[in-house]
């Protein structure tokens, strides 16, 4: 495997130049075209071009990974960065609803860098991007004194009107959620305190933590159902996803307990560490599963629609209601106000 630091002469990235890295990268990306994509001008101008898709709206999302922020060198490689990358912003423009398209990927290397990291980082981009037919389309790099990073722009579209926003869940609606809660939090937590193991003490959770998945297959077959009232992903944590969906559509919501879907490798963790799994299932974690509103009609055609799609499970984890706010039922009659969830300028550096 590929790592962040290479051997003695090993060729980095202060040894080939900007301009050496980038004809490299350019032959790397030409060696997989990205199939049914209009590009006009790709990667060599000052701006990409491409022919918009008549009827349709443009998406534009973009995320920020930065090195012992939001990877650890020591659990993660250069293509598991990429992996991550692609993923983050792959999953937001699956919660609109959307079909992705292209990307613009900008780097921040230190001039020690192999380059075989960022050849690698750029293998993992293209794992999950090239299967869902996204072109990288350009970018930028720069040097850095600090931290790496990696910054991808993800352009979409959706049909005109068609996009879902957090702001459509109506009281009375059914809350749905794909996958696990928490694997993420807890894979991070177990590599941690146990270390990458060979193999690691918990595969999905590491996994998980390593390069998450996302739903964009799933989010765009919700999208064109036509049935779902609110969607977001979540990147956040749980409970604070699900706070950003209620607040957006001027709504409540209650979120049971008892209905959350526990992965087995989670509590195994918990029991192991000593960490209550509810910790891990409603706090900041990166799942980047999908979160979603709709009448109650429609929850079993859409969890089958969805699970149709590449087999992962859908739970109705609660329900959305008139009075603003966002509580946790507990299975036994009790109700209580909850607060939760990730933010970049609060939790320490």
């Amino acid at each position: 495997m590929v790592g962040w630091h290479g051997a003695a002469g090993e060729p980095t990235v202060a040894a080939v130049g900007e301009f050496g890295l980038i004809e490299g990268l350019v032959r790397q990306l030409a060696e997989v075209p990205a199939p049914g994509v209009s590009l006009s001008v790709g990667i060599g101008d000052d701006t990409c071009a491409f022919l918009p898709t008549p009827g349709r709206e443009l998406l534009a999302t973009c995320d920020s990974l930065v090195e012992g922020r939001h990877f650890l060198p020591a659990f993660c490689s250069p293509e598991d960065v990429g992996r991550r990358a692609a993923a983050v912003n792959l999953s937001d423009v699956g919660a609109m609803g959307g079909q992705p398209r292209f990307a613009l990927v900008s780097l921040g290397l230190r001039p020690e860098t192999p380059v075989a990291a960022v050849e690698g980082l750029y293998r993992g981009l293209l794992a999950e991007f090239s299967p869902l037919g996204v072109a990288i389309a350009g970018g930028n790099c720069t040097a850095v004194a600090g931290a790496c990073f990696v910054d991808v722009t993800l352009l979409g579209e959706v049909e005109v009107g068609r996009a879902v926003l957090r702001s459509g869940a109506r009281p009375g609606d059914a809350l749905l959620l794909t996958g696990h809660p928490g694997v993420g939090a807890a894979g991070l937590a177990a590599l941690q305190s146990l270390g990458m193991g060979n193999p690691a003490p918990f595969p999905v959770l590491a996994g998980a933590y390593r390069h998450p998945r996302h739903r964009a297959r799933e989010g765009r077959e919700l999208g064109l159902s036509g049935r779902v009232h609110a969607m977001i992903d979540v990147s956040d944590g749980l409970l604070g996803d699900v706070g950003h969906l209620a607040r957006a559509g001027g709504v409540g919501a209650t979120v049971e307990v008892e209905a959350l879907p526990r992965h087995p490798e989670l509590l195994m963790a918990a029991d192991r560490l000593g960490t209550a799994p509810l910790d891990w299932m409603l706090g900041a974690s990166d799942d980047y599963e999908l979160l979603f509103a709709c009448a109650p009609g429609d929850v079993e055609t859409l969890a089958r629609r969805v699970s149709a799609v590449d087999g992962v499970p859908v739970t109705r984890i609660g329900r959305v209601e008139g009075e603003p706010g966002v509580w946790l039922a507990d299975g036994e009659g009790g109700r209580h106000p909850a607060t939760g969830g990730w933010d970049h300028f609060r939790e320490p550096l």
